[in-house]
């Protein structure tokens, strides 16, 4: 799949987040830009693998985004791409009782539709997307993609 679209994708879901949000429990416009940073700041992780991967050479922009990175290295850490977080967020909306709590649900939405269509889009495994059997598969990529 083109980025472009892949990127076009994940833009949509945070909106989407954003406008559950706005539409179901707390109408303020600001939810929205909430889940799009939202979308922004999840993939920053992407440039970590980059890093690792052309640490000893140039950035160059093509070829991150192009992520032929990912098939030249054999490992997969994607730090902030995680079920878990969604828990985590789940949780402190629960626990806070103030209007910041819409934030942190419109992205928390927007995490969890991130995350569920990257699982689709990059056919990935659905547990390859927990922090925790990455870190026990030592976020060896071989491990990632469905059999």
């Amino acid at each position: 799949m083109p980025l472009s679209l892949h990127l076009s994708i994940h833009f949509f879901t945070s909106l989407l987040s954003g406008f559950i949000v706005y539409k179901y429990f707390y109408k303020n416009i600001w939810v929205f830009f909430v889940a799009i940073l939202w979308w922004f700041l999840i993939d920053v992780d992407h440039f970590f693998d980059y890093w690792l991967y052309v640490w000893h050479i140039d950035f160059n922009i093509r070829a991150f985004l192009s992520g032929a990175h990912f098939k030249h290295t054999s490992k997969l850490y994607l730090i902030f791409h995680g079920w878990e977080y969604v828990l985590v967020w789940v949780c402190l909306f629960r626990l806070l009782k103030s209007k910041i709590r819409y934030f942190i649900l419109s992205f928390t939405i927007a995490l969890f539709l991130h995350i569920s269509s990257d699982v689709f889009i990059n056919s990935m495994k659905f547990q390859w997307y927990s922090i925790s059997y990455r870190i026990y598969k030592n976020f060896e990529e071989r491990y990632c993609l469905l059999d």
